[in-house]
């Protein structure tokens, strides 16, 4: 059966059937609901690990989790074992939590993955506590140990803080669930955080030209069209990765964020090169991801890789992929476009002036959007002649396009 809310709601423990009961969801293949006699409903998925053997695995209790929260947390542990990993075994030894390692992965599994969409980040942060202490006991770990880690990260100290404040939320966590004692003071208490500066680092105008060489020196189109539509829309990346062609509007020219970080949908403008070179891409069956990666029927998820690749190709490792994000803003505001037309574009809040912030029309968006691409893809053809939807990855395939035609589309 097709899962759904209502279905969920309704389903029962057939005292009379087997002990282990499952609903299979139709939609999502090895993706279930457990039933359990006392009542309690859980969704579960089902894998073969690396010796063949079926796993079950469970992803959380229907009710904590939504069903769509279910089907992410789903997805990322089947994608998982695909590649090899057993997340049964090792949840199995995440909950036990008898080092800091096991803490830390007991910490993201059951409450980073299921509240943050930035779960990931979460996880890379505390590797680095893995690495400092991952064989202590979490009770063994002191102030000074996590003064000592924060003192060794001062020269990012933005990463250490966001690190400090994941260590800080992870004990709390530990002492809710036990793992340790009550009355074990927080070793992240009293840790005095680092100063931060805001960051105004962006692409500028003679910086850009290597960088759009650089994305195009990667090999996967997927992977170069993910990073012109980085910096073509100023979209956030998990917007850009989590994006399905029944967001893409090719005719309109319109890009659908369903949800964004405030929670609210958001319709992106988007200019003539990006339109040309996403219609270009290749449309997996099977796969509703604009961006496909290389597990069936998933998106691309790591794109770090290729960053440090591109930004070193570009003599640009300063720069970050949220600077991307800061460079739209930046060109758009030295173009002459109004704070309010860059804030609607980037779906940033105003306050104080919604009147005056609702009036901005779709009309004036799209305008300086149009005008920002033109500026992109004239940086492009300070290096290149040819557009980047006429680069093909099939020898003799003729795919020109004329850009003076696309350029002037409206």
């Amino acid at each position: 059966m097709k899962l759904t809310k209502r279905r969920i709601e309704s389903l029962k423990f057939d005292p009379e059937g087997p002990a282990q009961q499952i609903e299979w969801d139709d939609r999502m293949q090895n993706f279930g609901v457990r039933l359990y006699k006392s009542g309690t409903k859980s969704f579960v998925i089902r894998y073969r690990n690396e010796r063949g053997k079926r796993r079950y695995m469970t992803i959380g209790k229907f009710g904590v989790l939504t069903l769509r929260q279910a089907r992410t947390l789903a997805r990322q542990e089947l994608a998982a074992a695909a590649v090899g990993e057993d997340p049964a075994e090792q949840q199995k030894r995440a909950r036990n939590a008898e080092t800091v390692a096991d803490l830390v992965d007991t910490f993201i599994q059951t409450y980073s993955k299921p509240r943050k969409k930035t779960w990931k980040s979460d996880e890379s942060r505390l590797e680095r506590v893995k690495k400092a202490g991952g064989d202590k006991p979490p009770a063994d770990v002191t102030h000074s140990d996590v003064d000592a880690l924060h003192r060794e990260m001062s020269d990012t100290p933005y990463r250490a803080n966001r690190t400090l404040e994941n260590i800080k939320t992870m004990f709390n966590f530990a002492v809710d669930r036990g793992l340790v004692p009550r009355d074990h003071r927080n070793p992240a208490t009293n840790v005095k955080k680092y100063h931060e500066k805001s960051r105004d680092r962006w692409v500028h105008e003679d910086e850009m030209p290597a960088l759009l060489q650089s994305i195009e020196d990667e090999s996967d189109p997927y992977m170069r069209a993910v990073f012109w539509t980085l910096i073509l829309t100023g979209a956030r990346r998990s917007e850009v990765l989590g994006a399905q062609w029944k967001h893409i509007d090719l005719e309109r020219r319109t890009f659908y964020i369903p949800e964004t970080k405030n929670g609210e949908d958001h319709t992106v403008p988007m200019c003539a090169p990006l339109i040309r070179i996403l219609d270009k891409l290749e449309r997996l069956e099977g796969n509703p991801f604009v961006f496909c990666g290389h597990v069936k029927g998933q998106s691309l998820v790591n794109i770090d890789k290729a960053w440090y690749r591109i930004r070193e190709r570009a003599d640009l490792e300063d720069v970050r992929i949220h600077d991307l994000r800061r460079t739209c803003a930046a060109w758009l505001a030295t173009a002459g476009c109004s704070e309010l037309v860059i804030k609607r574009l980037l779906n940033h809040s105003v306050q104080g002036v919604t009147a005056i912030y609702a009036r901005v029309g779709p009309k004036a968006v799209r305008k300086a959007v149009d005008e920002y691409g033109r500026k992109i893809m004239g940086a492009w053809h300070e290096v290149n002649d040819a557009a980047p939807w006429e680069k093909t990855d099939n020898d003799g395939a003729d795919n020109v396009i004329d850009f003076a035609s696309a350029m002037g589309e409206q």
